[in-house]
């Protein structure tokens, strides 16, 4: 049983490690597009949002690691229990989401060259694109929001969905 308890704790102080890599490594890349702004285009763009993405998930995954190596039970409330899991669902949905624009954007240059460079402002599409993404991932991770709580349990409090049976 203690041996069972270490590997967890360890496999938690991994994944904490991870996520601050990959908070730094997703900084840095921010770093390096927003030096070279100038010459941004649109895949620049996706990147940056990718790792502004990416940077957020990996900090709520610090957090929720952070948490559980402090305490067996839930101890951060019902608030963040539902933005955690909320951010969870929404970064996913994102980096999908971009992720298949990307390709979409990619078989378009391919597939369609000239049309490509006769296109008016990339930039502000890509844009437009992203927000557009956004607010359909926040449209996704609405019911993660509204059904995810904190419940007593006998060994103690746990963050989970309780979503609303069917009548």
């Amino acid at each position: 049983m203690k041996s069972s308890i270490e590997l967890e704790d360890a496999l938690r102080s991994l994944c904490t490690l991870v996520g601050l890599i990959a908070v730094l490594d997703n900084l840095v890349i921010v770093m390096i597009l927003f030096c070279n702004r100038k010459q941004w285009n649109q895949i620049d763009l996706f990147v940056l949002a990718l790792s502004l993405i990416d940077c957020s998930y990996a900090l709520a995954l610090i957090i929720n690691l952070v948490a559980r190596q402090i305490s067996d039970t839930w101890i951060l409330g019902d608030f963040l229990c539902r933005t955690l899991f909320s951010v969870d669902m929404f970064t996913m949905s994102c980096s999908i989401y971009i992720l298949l624009i990307m390709s979409f954007i990619r078989y378009q240059v391919i597939n369609q060259p000239f049309d490509a460079l006769l296109t008016v402002n990339p930039l502000n599409k890509a844009f437009i694109l992203i927000i557009a993404q956004s607010i359909l991932a926040m449209v996704v991770a609405t019911p993660m929001m509204m059904y995810t709580k904190t419940k007593i349990m006998p060994l103690g409090t746990i963050c989970t969905g309780a979503w609303p049976k069917e009548s």
